[in-house]
């Protein structure tokens, strides 16, 4: 299993931006569903457009999600137009994270360094995409709980590593 650089133990609005940017994050690609707003939504939250808003100062921000249909990609870029941010809608199985496509085409349209960028995502897929295409990986939990099946599943194997400490340290924010 390929485990994330960075663990937090929250959503999105707990990730510590400010370290990603002291330690050289220059874009943030970011999960939709899950992520940014629960599945189906289609207006991301007062906090979390702030936040956006705020960090889009700092970070070049593109939205990377899985669409299966017109009506899921129609969406997502009303989403990203309203975040006034970039959005890699991946149409098909062959684009689709975890397969590196969208990472790259997020450093193609920035201009950016896979190693100067960060993924957020909740799932698997966003992890093992992200670090297979050299992106800084940040797992956060998932906004609906019906989806933290996976989410535990990879938390309890992070713990697992950094209380061992086998593999790699894993940093991590907002475990007590």
């Amino acid at each position: 299993m390929i485990l994330p650089n960075m663990y937090v133990c929250g959503g999105i609005l707990d990730v510590p931006f400010d370290k990603l940017y002291d330690i050289g994050m220059r874009c943030i690609e970011v999960d939709l569903d899950n992520t940014l707003l629960e599945p189906g939504q289609s207006v991301v939250s007062k906090e979390i457009a702030q936040m956006i808003s705020k960090e889009k100062e700092r970070f070049r921000i593109v939205i990377i999600t899985n669409t299966l249909t017109d009506g899921f990609t129609a969406r997502a870029e009303r989403i990203a137009q309203s975040l006034s941010v970039e959005v890699i809608c991946c149409r098909s199985k062959d684009e689709q994270k975890p397969n590196i496509w969208p990472f790259r085409e997020g450093c193609k349209r920035t201009g950016i360094d896979p190693s100067f960028i960060a993924m957020i995502g909740d799932q698997s897929s966003d992890i093992e995409g992200a670090v297979r295409a050299g992106v800084y990986a940040v797992m956060v939990k998932p906004m609906a709980w019906h989806f933290w099946w996976n989410y535990l599943r990879i938390d309890k194997r992070c713990r697992d590593f950094m209380i061992h400490r086998r593999f790699r340290h894993i940093e991590t924010w907002g475990v007590s």
